[in-house]
């Protein structure tokens, strides 16, 4: 730990920073999981593939 004003100025500015990188990263992790946990589907895809089972939408 610093004790020079400068010093603690530069730990308080690394803590802001390395909060608000961590902040971003969490949030980015929240979104993708919404976005990945439900993608809604076109009613007539079961009857289009039925029948092929790895054929592409």
């Amino acid at each position: 730990m610093n004790t020079s004003t400068a010093g603690r100025l530069f730990d308080a500015a690394d803590r802001v920073v390395t909060d608000g990188a961590a902040q971003v990263g969490v949030a980015l992790m929240l979104l993708l999981s919404d976005l990945s946990r439900e993608v809604p589907r076109d009613q007539g895809t079961e009857e289009k593939l039925e029948g092929q089972p790895y054929a592409l939408p």
